[in-house]
């Protein structure tokens, strides 16, 4: 598979160590705005060719294309290179919002091209294990997932320097960054909730939130989902039972899982062993998919979509809008 990129930012690096892992994805065109960055990506990497703008990206032969731009240049970005033909792997958040996703969505179908959101969570062998040793929904009492970081960005933001991450014109924001993760997670166990919650806890003079509460609520149990960009609150997953605890470290990555018998007081380590970064197995589940001409049904455009109408309802409550919510 001959694979483009679009974006030189740090989790485009991280992917590229991983892409190293199979003889089978040949690295074709890297496209970005300064040429400085991508002759660097030609020479680090081994790209063929750098390109600026998507327009050109798209009068190419290459096959298929990782998006890994600001938020806000998904949408246009997808759409010109899937009218001609390209596969495509496009970071989360998926779109600005519902809108866009369902137009993508629809447009990849009807040019038979793949589609597939870059969220690692669904691919991950300890998430595999999760699904095994998960009781039934009518067993599950409370759910929590912490998911909160320092940004690298946030003094750049405080300093009045520009930063998509803290930018409504670039769709940035905690809850479209990292509280995508949580949504996620209890999309792909859970599917879709009954009644959603959002508080923006701290919004900053951007208009976008830097640290949320989003709360899920499923038949008999609710998933809260709490995030923040601005501090270090936590990175686990607890999963509460009637007679278990199930916790997944760095719910994530879900780097170790661990079943609690509450009534015998028994640990249980059901973790496997993940050999491999999580860029890999996304990657390796978009290479089975192009190969075979088929839509992830693991990360389902179906989930994406439920997704990005969760996000655009928590946006909602908390009055969070972006300049593409308007056109």
């Amino acid at each position: 598979m001959k694979l483009s990129i679009i974006g030189t930012s740090t989790i485009t690096t991280q992917v590229l160590e991983a892409i190293k892992l199979y003889s089978e994805i040949e690295l074709d065109f890297i496209c970005s705005r300064s040429t400085l960055k991508g002759e660097k990506f030609i020479q680090q990497y081994g790209f063929k060719k750098h390109v600026s703008t998507v327009e050109e990206l798209a009068q190419t032969d290459t096959e298929a294309i990782y998006i890994a731009s600001p938020n806000s240049c998904h949408y246009y970005q997808a759409k010109i290179l899937i009218e001609q033909g390209k596969h495509i792997l496009l970071e989360k958040a998926f779109t600005s919002n519902s809108r866009q996703a369902k137009e993508l969505i629809e447009l990849a179908k009807t040019k038979n091209v793949v589609l597939m959101e870059a969220i690692v969570t669904p691919f991950l062998p300890n998430f595999e294990k999760l699904k095994e040793i998960l009781p039934p929904k009518k067993e599950i009492i409370h759910v929590n997932l912490a998911f909160a970081k320092v940004s690298s960005k946030l003094n750049d933001f405080i300093k009045g320097d520009p930063t998509n991450i803290f930018s409504s014109e670039m769709s940035g924001g905690s809850l479209m960054d990292i509280g995508v993760y949580g949504i996620w997670f209890a999309v792909a166990l859970w599917g879709k909730p009954k009644k959603i919650s959002y508080h923006s806890l701290v919004k900053l003079s951007s208009g976008i939130d830097g640290k949320g509460l989003l709360v899920l609520s499923y038949h008999s149990f609710d998933v809260k989902i709490t995030h923040s960009k601005i501090s270090n609150d936590g990175l686990d997953a607890h999963i509460y039972t009637k007679k278990r605890q199930i916790i997944g470290s760095n719910f994530s990555i879900l780097s170790k899982i661990l079943d609690i018998d509450t009534h015998k007081h028994i640990i249980k380590d059901e973790s496997v062993d993940q050999q491999q970064t999580q860029y890999y197995y996304e990657l390796g589940e978009f290479l089975h998919c192009v190969t075979t001409g088929n839509q992830s049904f693991k990360n389902s455009l179906e989930n994406t979509l439920l997704v990005m109408n969760i996000l655009d309802e928590a946006r909602k409550q908390a009055k969070i809008i972006f300049p593409d919510d308007l056109s």
